[in-house]
């Protein structure tokens, strides 16, 4: 595991490569990007590859955002913003602290969780974070979640949200289906969500549930997908 302390501004452009996240984090390996300066990152991937996270048919480890980090992250084609490009899982995304995220997919890629065809993984965001993700459209992601579903059996994955932190997660709207806020894609199942604290603001794409279940694509004859779960404890 690598941490990475960010100071001043920081880019990191993959596009011209193909197949790579800008910053690549595979299975068995993690990374932590932290400041204690409000240091910022702009990460954008290549095509089928994720902003932070994998490049296509690769699952992602861990990956870990704190103290007052700034993360701007843009999915290439059919990857996810913070998480697995085209059909990569999600792995495991932490966001804590005073860190602030914002994370697009693209082609169907969550804005944090899988790739295209990619399971959602688990995503924990806490502390006094600040979270925009927005799934791609095109296709119809999640917000924060799993990616549009292409033909291949997904996990929702799991999303948990505790603490103080502001989270705002816009499902993908594709011509004829959409992506949750939180949770699933097209026929892809929505996620187990757990919510405890913070203020979540959580919108779907086309026919598609705030948090829960997206729409399904005529072109698959594919069913919305099961809602998954959801539960929330607090005041």
């Amino acid at each position: 595991s690598v941490t990475i302390e960010l100071t001043g501004s920081n880019t990191l452009n993959a596009s011209a490569t193909g197949n790579y996240a800008a910053l690549q984090v595979e299975t068995g390996n993690g990374v932590t990007l932290t400041s204690t300066s409000g240091g910022n990152l702009n990460a954008t991937g290549s095509f089928m590859g994720a902003g932070i996270g994998s490049g296509s048919f690769r699952s992602v480890g861990t990956i870990n955002i704190s103290g007052s980090a700034r993360v701007t992250a843009s999915g290439g084609g059919y990857g996810a913003g913070i998480g697995g490009g085209y059909n990569g899982s999600g792995g495991t995304i932490n966001i804590s602290g005073s860190a602030q995220v914002a994370a697009a997919g693209d082609y169907g890629g969550a804005g944090i969780g899988g790739g295209t065809s990619g399971d959602g993984g688990a995503v924990n965001i806490s502390g006094q974070a600040i979270v925009h993700a927005q799934g791609g459209d095109d296709y119809g992601g999640a917000g924060i979640g799993v990616g549009a579903y292409f033909g291949r059996p997904v996990n929702g994955g799991i999303v948990n949200i505790s603490g103080n932190p502001q989270v705002t997660a816009i499902g993908g709207t594709g011509a004829k289906n959409g992506g949750a806020g939180i949770g699933g894609s097209g026929e892809a199942p929505g996620a187990a969500v757990t919510i405890s604290g913070g203020t979540v603001f959580a919108t779907g794409g086309r026919d598609s549930a705030g948090i829960g279940g997206g729409s399904g694509y005529p072109f698959f004859n594919s069913k919305a997908g099961d809602g998954g779960s959801f539960t929330m404890t607090g005041g």
